[in-house]
């Protein structure tokens, strides 16, 4: 089913309200932060990585996200509660050099962690041959 110009309105309207809500949250974690504004901020960034596409969430995705592949043990980098959600919004906005280093990095959690103790910070649904750390 093609989308039409009722579904693209719906997703600039629902992009709009979750773009707003967004920023007196924040996409970083405070100390002060209740386990409620933790849910909120992963929810919200979670709907950011539906619906929106603007310059401001791809460039702070970006950001988190060159963080991370930088140093994948960082867990300020990118934190897991919304970690797919950022990954989501980089491969949607970037191209085949991200989704190449995205499964190097799957290879590498999967060399650390045989299946099924994947971490879910990586999608799964990315195609590995076999992991570098094998004797063939």
């Amino acid at each position: 089913m093609a989308a039409g110009p009722a579904h693209a309105w719906f997703r600039q309207f629902a992009a709009s309200l979750v773009e707003a809500a967004i920023v007196p949250v924040g996409w970083d974690p405070k100390d002060t932060d209740g386990h409620l504004t933790v849910q909120l901020r992963s929810t919200l960034i979670s709907l950011l990585a539906r619906f929106s596409s603007s310059d401001n969430t791809v460039q702070e995705a970006r950001r988190r996200y060159d963080a991370y592949v930088a140093n994948p043990e960082d867990p300020m980098a990118c934190p897991s509660d919304y970690r797919v959600s950022v990954l989501t919004i980089v491969l949607r906005a970037g191209g085949e050099e991200e989704f190449k280093k995205l499964q190097e990095m799957l290879v590498w959690w999967r060399c650390l962690f045989p299946s099924p103790c994947l971490p879910a910070c990586l999608p799964a649904c990315l195609p590995v041959s076999t992991c570098i750390m094998e004797d063939n």
